[in-house]
């Protein structure tokens, strides 16, 4: 009984977490025009550095777990081939 009405408020939770985020981006996007016209080029190109370098960082969290995970079979087979 206690685990349902658990599951049902982390659903909850979880729906208005995507929501208020859904709405943010919206809000943001929406109103670029308005940031681009008080931000000089200067302003643009740090924002853009700093969305690139955040499609890096998660490009490379996405990418280590399995390259970790070969590197992890491979050292473990030369370790049982070798010694």
């Amino acid at each position: 009984m206690y685990e349902e009405k658990n599951v049902c408020s982390e659903r909850i939770i979880t729906i208005l977490a995507i929501t208020v985020a859904s709405l943010t981006s919206f809000a943001l996007l929406k109103s670029t025009h308005y940031i681009v016209k008080y931000q000089e080029d200067s302003g643009i190109n740090a924002i853009s550095r700093n969305i690139g370098f955040i499609v890096i960082a998660l490009g490379i969290e996405y990418m280590s777990p399995p390259v970790i995970f070969v590197l992890g079979k491979i050292i473990d087979y030369l370790t049982i081939t070798f010694f």
